[in-house]
């Protein structure tokens, strides 16, 4: 199967940011570069992946299908970035209780004007979280403690224990983020994508090449060859 790595979410002051690379791999090879692994849910929505693509080609079947059926009612009801990643979840629930999971780790973001901000997690098995930073797959291990750390750090400097980044912090942070899954994780691109969601638009960003940097000592080849 077709899978892509890992995405990472934080929010800010006034909105969200979540990216993704673009690269598909199948088992250890890296078999398509430039596809992208997000979705337009809605006007207000939006979904991204770890896992297997065809399985989230399916999930944005399906939440597109649901919206479509409430916007064929006309009763003005709306789905919101909360309500869209709640059906989400009760969907991904019950596939693994027919035990047809979807084999993928999603993330939800977008902006609603009575709820602000959304931004949660959820893996193939039903288990759901929020936050105000999220990451699936790899990401999870070497992406939170360094977006943790630059929240906790917001805080103490403001001394509001609910300060979040400004918009600039949290882009700096999360490029960081995206620079240590190229270096370290074996599924994942320097060519990525980056979505926000804020009161004026929802919208994700076109793929974009990391600025990376090989010449560091760790990473020479004569360091850490066995083959001379």
């Amino acid at each position: 199967m077709a899978s892509g790595g890992s995405v990472v979410g934080v929010k800010y002051d006034g909105g969200v940011l979540l990216a993704a690379d673009t690269l598909l791999n199948y088992g250890s090879l890296a078999k398509q570069s430039n596809i992208p692994r997000m979705a337009l849910i809605g006007h207000s929505t939006i979904l991204a992946f770890s896992g297997d693509y065809a399985d989230f080609q399916d999930a944005t079947k399906e939440l597109k299908t649901e919206i479509l059926h409430a916007q064929m009612l006309e009763d003005g009801v709306t789905h919101t970035p909360k309500g869209i990643f709640t059906y989400l979840h009760r969907t991904v629930y019950g596939k693994r209780s027919k035990f047809e999971p979807w084999q993928c780790q999603f993330i939800v973001m977008g902006y609603d004007k009575n709820d602000g901000v959304f931004l949660g997690g959820m893996d193939s098995i039903g288990t759901k979280w929020t936050g105000d930073c999220v990451s699936t797959g790899y990401g999870g291990h070497i992406c939170l403690p360094l977006l943790r750390k630059a929240i906790e750090g917001k805080k103490a400097a403001t001394g509001n224990p609910k300060a979040l980044l400004t918009r600039d912090e949290a882009m700096a942070v999360l490029e960081d983020c995206l620079k240590g899954l190229f270096y370290r994780e074996c599924r994942a691109a320097n060519r990525f994508q980056i979505a926000e969601a804020t009161a004026d638009s929802v919208k994700i960003g076109e793929p974009k090449i990391l600025d990376t940097n090989w010449s560091y000592q760790g990473f020479a080849f004569e360091r850490t060859s066995i083959i001379k």
